[in-house]
């Protein structure tokens, strides 16, 4: 079999049979198409138990029987300039978006396809925009706390339960 052709099975997730038989070929190339394979399914590995990992509470809830939990966050508190903006989520459960991560530590080109991917699969979202004079108004935090519950209650379906980052919201109906 042509090294090309190995490559390309390794690429469609091989069974565990394939790739004993690969390891009996003798050939540096075959050995080294393995090794990069077997570095790449450990990183995606890795990345797979890093994003679960972020779901620690979704899963809490989830097993003490809330079927329909929603997310919710703010961007544009820290710089203190300009609108900030709030967004709520419902998932389906185990839903795994690779890369997810607070959006301080994505790129912008991420933070893009992060965004299309959640769009697409989300059961449910709402994006709220709180203008930045109404920021002024009403102070950050404030401005934060009603753009949450704005979101919240702006779901076409409300959720069980919602994880809310630090911020304590009081007055919902769930």
């Amino acid at each position: 079999m042509l090294l090309a052709q190995i490559k390309e099975i390794l690429a469609r997730n091989p069974s565990a049979f394939v790739l004993e038989e690969f390891s009996r070929d003798g050939r540096v190339g075959t050995r080294k198409l393995l090794a990069a394979h077997k570095r790449r399914e450990s990183l995606k590995a890795a990345e797979q138990a890093r994003v679960f990992a972020l779901y620690k509470y979704e899963n809490e809830l989830t097993a003490q029987g809330y079927n329909c939990i929603a997310g919710v966050d703010e961007a544009g508190r820290g710089p203190l300039a300009g609108p900030l903006v709030v967004a709520a989520v419902i998932l389906r459960i185990g839903c795994f978006f690779p890369g997810l991560n607070d959006s301080k530590q994505v790129s912008a080109k991420k933070r893009e396809e992060l965004y299309k991917l959640i769009k697409e699969q989300a059961l449910t979202f709402s994006i709220e925009i709180i203008p930045a004079r109404i920021v002024d108004e009403l102070n950050i935090y404030q401005a934060a706390l009603n753009g949450m519950r704005k979101a919240l209650l702006s779901l076409p379906v409300l959720p069980d339960a919602a994880l809310i980052d630090a911020m304590p919201l009081t007055d919902l109906p769930f």
